[in-house]
């Protein structure tokens, strides 16, 4: 009986001992995937200047500039590769969107403050108490200055911020103001509308424009 079981016995032990080979490779290649991709992730982050003791450590060196152009109230259609009616009006939008990625279902806020707020903050207007309505001239409230917005992120990582255009998230005291809120330059209109030549607010007898 002992003669008869010892083959069983060592065909247990061999498979077993296969098995643990087999355990033993499949770990091998696993840590080495995991060095691998670690190393990967290490030089990516390196590339992207963020490292893991904090963002003032980042590197000024090669950073991308980065470049976010928001058109108020802009059709879906009124840009010239969209539509054959406005086709070539927009050369230098036509080239940036050849290269570029295309977002067919992008969706946005259909006025002003909203839309602008949602962009700095990263949150739904509703969240930061926005959704309501436009502000306008004569109004003092704006954008929580609870809520840390894009370009004081982007000083975090030694950027420069610069805007130029629109402002509309408060303009009733200074703390308001978009120099206050982490650009280092702006130019253009504090308040919801202006003419595009005169800055005079709807036709009304004062000027908003600001330029530094």
């Amino acid at each position: 009986m002992r003669a008869e079981t010892r083959p069983l016995l060592n065909g247990k032990k061999s498979k077993i001992s296969k098995l643990k080979i087999a355990v033993w490779i499949f770990i091998q290649l696993s840590l080495c995937h995991f060095f691998i991709q670690t190393k990967i992730s290490k030089d990516y982050m390196k590339n992207m200047y963020f490292t893991s003791k904090s963002p003032k450590s980042a590197t000024s060196q090669a950073k991308p500039n980065i470049i976010f152009i928001f058109s108020d109230d802009l059709g879906y259609n009124d840009v010239g590769w969209a539509m054959d009616d406005f086709k070539g009006i927009t050369p230098n939008l036509d080239n940036l969107k050849k290269k570029s990625i295309e977002l067919e279902n992008y969706y946005t806020q259909h006025i002003c403050t909203p839309a602008r707020a949602a962009l700095l903050t990263g949150r739904y207007p509703y969240k930061t108490g926005m959704q309501a309505s436009v502000i306008f001239a004569t109004e003092t409230w704006g954008l929580p200055l609870e809520f840390k917005i894009l370009p004081q992120y982007l000083n975090d990582f030694n950027y420069q911020s610069f805007a130029v255009g629109k402002w509309n998230l408060g303009h009733s005291h200074h703390a308001q103001l978009p120099q206050s809120r982490g650009f280092d330059e702006f130019y253009g209109y504090l308040t919801s509308d202006e003419h595009y030549y005169s800055h005079l607010y709807l036709n009304m007898p004062f000027v908003d424009f600001i330029d530094g």
